[in-house]
C-alpha cells in the first residue's frame, strides 16, 4: 500500500544467501499502483549493498560497499507504466552492472565497484535500516511478483527466455525464488530446492494476496 507493507528476511548476517558475490542477478515483475512522486519507492534492496527503486515512471538504483554508498541514486531510465506489469532485472558481472526492462537493456555501468555485504535485511517493497530501529521507508505502492535472486550474471538471452516461466528450482545458481502464490499467511516462502526456512521472508502490514 506504500504506507506500511513490505517483506523482509527476519534476520540476516554476513555469509547469508542475500550477500552479493562477484556476480549476481535480481529479477522481478512489478505493477505500480501509482507514480512514485513523494520520494523513492523501493522494489528490492539491502541497505548499503543495493537498492532498485522507482521515481516517477523511471527506474533508479544505487550500490554500496557494505557500510556506505558507492553510487548515490542513479537513473536507469526506461518507462514504468502504472496499472500494468513490467519485468525488471539487474545483473552484475564483477565489473559491469546492467539493468533490463522487459528483457531490454536500458542502462549499463562499467567498472562498478563490487557490492559490499553486511547484516542489513534483504527487503522487498520497502527500504529497511537497522540503525533506524529497522524502520521501513521509501515503500512501494502496487503489486510485486516472481522475485528471483541468482549468484550468477544472467545473460540477456536468459532473461528474455525465462521471464515468463518458472525457473528450475534445483539450479545451483538460484539462491532465492518467491512466486507469491501462498495466497494467505504472513510469509513468503523461498521455493528453491532444499532452501532453509531462515531464508523465507516475513510480511509486515498484512498486504493483500491477489
Amino acid at each position: 500500500n506504500g504506507v506500511n507493507q513490505y517483506a523482509a528476511v527476519p534476520t540476516d548476517g554476513v555469509g547469508s544467501i542475500y550477500d552479493f558475490g562477484a556476480a549476481w542477478t535480481i529479477q522481478a515483475w512489478i505493477k505500480p499502483g501509482a507514480n512514485c512522486v513523494a520520494g523513492y519507492c523501493n522494489i528490492i534492496g539491502k541497505e548499503y549493498s543495493f537498492l532498485i527503486s522507482t521515481i516517477g515512471n523511471k527506474l533508479i538504483f544505487c550500490t554500496g560497499n557494505g557500510t556506505g554508498w558507492n553510487i548515490i541514486w542513479r537513473e536507469a531510465g526506461g518507462y514504468i507504466p502504472t496499472g500494468a506489469w513490467s519485468h525488471i532485472a539487474t545483473t552484475y558481472t564483477g565489473t559491469t552492472l546492467t539493468i533490463y526492462l522487459n528483457g531490454t537493456a536500458i542502462h549499463v555501468s562499467n567498472s562498478v565497484t563490487a557490492v559490499g555485504n553486511n547484516n542489513e535485511r534483504f527487503t522487498i517493497g520497502a527500504r529497511t535500516v537497522l540503525a533506524n530501529g529497522d524502520a521501513s521507508s521509501e515503500r512501494f505502492q502496487g503489486e510485486i511478483d516472481e522475485v528471483r535472486v541468482w549468484n550468477s550474471a544472467r545473460s540477456q538471452v536468459n532473461i528474455e527466455s525465462d521471464m515468463h516461466s518458472r525457473p528450475t528450482l534445483s539450479d545451483s545458481n538460484l539462491k532465492a525464488y518467491f512466486d507469491f502464490n501462498e495466497g494467505s499467511g504472513s510469509a513468503l516462502i523461498n521455493r528453491v530446492t532444499n532452501s532453509l526456512a531462515e531464508t523465507d521472508l516475513s510480511l509486515a502490514g498484512s498486504p493483500s494476496w491477489l
